[in-house]
């Protein structure tokens, strides 16, 4: 599906905080940034031609 791209990287984001019982709302930025890259479920590809 991605042959025809010479560079092909995919990354994990998003952690939806709301999901997370009790604690997910006091998350700070810096961590669910990391939490997200780690157990996210949004998947991104990155193509470049």
């Amino acid at each position: 599906m991605f042959s025809r791209f010479s560079s092909v990287e995919t990354k994990v984001y998003w952690l939806v905080k709301k999901n997370i019982p009790f604690i997910g709302k006091y998350i700070p930025r810096p961590l669910d940034y990391t939490l997200g890259r780690l157990m996210g479920w949004a998947l991104y590809i990155i193509a470049v031609k």
